[in-house]
Formats: structure tokens, sequence, C-alpha cells
């Protein structure tokens, strides 16, 4: 059987080149439409919903039992930077002073290090004196602030706990009047006085994102957190890629496969006298329908393996260039399940134009008629 599948191969690739060519071309082609088309229904159906998930604010507990310790938080946000580190906007965290003076850590993430975030920018535009911290001090452990008017500043110092800080800015936003601002590993390391954490994004949030983060939220903080509510983009749910798919990209598939077989059909025709021979001597039909779809599977596995590599490695960076939600849904999960739908479509078009050829007598193939 193997034997002949080979042959069969040889055959098509040697001996029918033009036609095999064509069949290979018709298919990638046909590959590379699927799974643009299903990304690009997604990004219009997104446009049109006008997502907005591009913020979480995990708010924490009042009771002092729930609020956060600085340890903890730098684990949560070690964890999350990975998943959303091409997005982050800022992160904010804010917390109060054992003297209940509000305090506040704001950072952008760039190159796996902290950057002023947009934030951080709009306060340095309003600073009655002094200046806001550079990046590199954003970075350091080194113990400076930025205070609001309202805050009493003695000797150019602050004090949070048992710890002084060195007063570089003063601002004169209003909301800001009453709070400090250090940077991250400026804070206390005993410091457990966090009670809300702001992450704002630039682009919407991914529902695989959002789980990983939520995850990541409840297993290092526990039940000290409520994890708000997911607004982004729903991209791993099974029902949404069903239906998206079922509306065109499964009537396309089906429309591929059936230009698949007639062209195999083509091939099969020209085959009929060979393959009356071998039902004379002995090749039962089951052998039959076991060899021509085994061939037809190797050969589409093939241009499927290739489509998929040419428009998620060179097509799809292209496209996401035009079409900013496209690549969102290109998961692997989605992707599996597009190519499971594919193929299933094609072993049901694929099975009934073999049986219908195997089927028909070695008599009647070897006078050429088809029925």
């Amino acid at each position: 059987m193997l034997q002949q599948i080979k042959l069969n191969l040889k055959r098509l690739i040697k001996g029918e080149r033009a036609i095999a060519l064509l069949f290979l071309l018709v298919q990638l082609m046909s590959v590379i439409t699927i799974f643009f088309s299903y990304g690009i229904i997604n990004h219009f159906n997104t446009k049109v919903n006008e997502v907005e998930g591009i913020s979480l604010k995990y708010h924490l507990g009042r009771n002092i039992d729930k609020h956060m310790k600085k340890e903890e938080i730098e684990r949560f946000y070690e964890e999350i930077i990975p998943v959303i580190k091409n997005k982050i906007d800022y992160i904010s965290i804010i917390g109060y002073t054992d003297e209940r003076v509000g305090m506040q850590v704001s950072f952008g993430y760039e190159n796996n290090e902290f950057v002023a975030s947009s934030y951080l920018n709009s306060i340095a535009g309003n600073m009655v004196e002094g200046r806001m911290f550079s990046d590199e001090e954003l970075n350091s452990e080194e113990k400076l602030a930025v205070v609001g008017t309202d805050i009493l500043v003695e000797n150019n110092m602050v004090r949070i706990g048992e710890e002084e800080y060195k007063v570089v800015g003063v601002t004169g936003v209003g909301p800001c009047s009453d709070v400090i601002f250090v940077p991250f590993n400026a804070m206390p390391d005993n410091y457990n006085r966090i009670v809300n954490i702001g992450i704002y994004l630039e682009k919407p949030l991914l529902e695989s994102e959002y789980n990983a983060m939520s995850k990541a939220a409840i297993r290092n903080m526990g039940d000290k957190v409520n994890v708000p509510e997911f607004d982004g983009i729903k991209n791993t749910s099974f029902i949404r890629v069903y239906n998206d798919l079922i509306l065109v990209t499964v009537i396309l598939i089906v429309v591929c496969a059936l230009n698949y077989c007639i062209i195999y059909r083509y091939i099969l025709e020209k085959r009929r006298r060979s393959f009356a021979i071998s039902r004379i001597c002995g090749c039962t039909r089951i052998k039959a329908i076991i060899i021509y779809m085994v061939e037809l599977f190797l050969i589409s596995l093939f241009t499927l393996l290739a489509g998929v590599i040419i428009y998620l490695k060179f097509l799809l960076p292209i496209a996401a260039e035009y079409f900013e939600y496209i690549e969102y849904y290109h998961n692997a999960s989605n992707n599996m399940q597009i190519i499971i739908i594919y193929l299933i479509s094609l072993l049901v078009v694929y099975m009934g134009v073999v049986i219908r050829f195997v089927f028909v007598e070695p008599a009647n193939l070897i006078r050429g008629c088809k029925g």
C-alpha cells in the first residue's frame, strides 16, 4: 500500500507536473485566503463594536489585612509585563503613608526598563518648582519624591514611614496636591498600604492576556484583590471562532475543497486504466480508498503547512499595518480550530469524490465510462 502511494505521488510530480502545480497552487492560495478572511472579519467586527478594553483597575480591600505589600505587587507586575509589554501606556500604584497621606507610583515600560509615563509627563508640565523623575531615577532605589503643594516638606525632605525622601519637585496639579510620588524601587521594602493598581494600555486587551493577568493577580494577591471585569477583545472563545467561521470561512473552505476535487477528479480520470487493472489484480475498494485518501491528505497537509507559515510569518505582519486588529485573533488556539475545520471539510469532500471513482466497475473504467 505504501509503495503504491509513493508511486502515485511520483507519477503526479513527474508525469502530471502542470496539473500537480496547479493543484498545489490552488490549495496554497486557498489556505492563505481562508486565514486572511477569518482575520479580516474579526478586524471589522472589532472596529464596528468600538472596543474600549484599554485599562484595568485592581481595587484592593480597605481593611489593613487586605492591603498589598510591595513584594506582592512586584511579583505581580513581573508576571504581567511580559504579557502586555508592547501595549503598556503606564502602570499606576496608589497607596498611603502611615500618616494617611496619599502615595502614588507611576511608570511606563520600554526596553525592559521603567520610563516616565504619560501621566508623569502631564504632571511635569504643571510643576510649581523643581522637576519630575528622570528615567534613570525611576529605575534606581534612590529615595526621591515629587510632592503636591499641600504636603509638608521640611529641609527639602519628606518622611514616608521610617524613611526620608529628598524632594526634587513640587506639582501644582489639583488632584495631586496632597500626594507624594516616588519611584517604585524607592518604596520602603516593608510598605504594605497599597489599595489600587491601574494598568493603562495603548491597545485593547485580548481575552487571553486578560486571563493570564487575572491568574497572576489571584496567584500573587489572593482574596485581597478585586479582579476587574473584562471589556477587551474576546479572542479565545470557541463559539466566537465557530460563528465567525460559519458565516464566511466555512463556505470558502467548502468551495476551495470542491475546486481541489475538480482538479483531482481530472487526475483520477487519467489514471482510470491503471486503476482498473489494479482492481482486476485484486486491489479492494477499501484499499483503493485508503491509497487515494492518504495521497490527497499528504498533498493537502504539505500545502496547509506551507500556507500557514507564509501567512503567519510573512503576510500577517504586513496586513497588521493596515488592519490593526487582524493579528489579535490569530492565536494558537484559533488557528488550530481553523485547521481542524479545514481538514474535516477536506475529508468530507475528498471522501465523496474518491468513493464515486472507486466504485466504478473496472470494465467501465477501461471503456472510459464514468458510471
